[in-house]
Formats: structure tokens, sequence, C-alpha cells
């Protein structure tokens, strides 16, 4: 029988979520440099570079992303012998 503490998965899936929402991935940082390395356009250069600044706002003060603006849905299946385990 296996037993799943519910208030770890709480905080391990809160944790995730926030990591998610204020620290893009470093191969997202280099996408919007090896864009900017290309743009022509002024319009676009001033884009990536407000992209680039709204990320290291986000990192640095743990607030989400202005441009995410996505829904997270979790389906989790545990198994039948499985018991969840809740501090009261």
């Amino acid at each position: 029988m296996r037993e799943i503490n519910v208030k770890l998965i709480t905080e391990k899936v809160r944790d995730l979520c926030m990591k998610a929402n204020t620290d893009l991935g470093e191969d997202v940082l280099q996408a919007f440099d090896r864009a900017m390395e290309k743009e022509a356009s002024p319009l676009g250069m001033e884009i990536l570079k407000e992209l680039k600044e709204n990320a290291r706002i986000a990192k640095e003060e743990n607030v989400p992303i202005c441009q995410d603006t996505g829904l997270l849905l979790y389906l989790l299946n545990w198994g039948r012998k499985s018991i969840w385990l809740e501090e009261i």
C-alpha cells in the first residue's frame, strides 16, 4: 500500500507553479538573444528587449511573467492501492 502525503504534494505543485510562472528557461532567454541578432525591425527589437526585461524582473522579484497566460490542468493517477494522508 502506497501512502501519499497530501500536504507534500500540494507544496511541490505550488513550488513548481511558482517557478514556471516566474523563471523562463535559459533556452528561451538564448532564443530571445538569437532573435535579437536577426531582428531587422526596430519595433520587433524593442519587443524582444521588453520580453527579456520582463523575464528578468519576474525572476528577481518573484512575480509572474506578463506574457504567461496559461492555465494548468493536473490529471493524477495514483493507482488503486494508495492512501491519502492529510494533516488536520
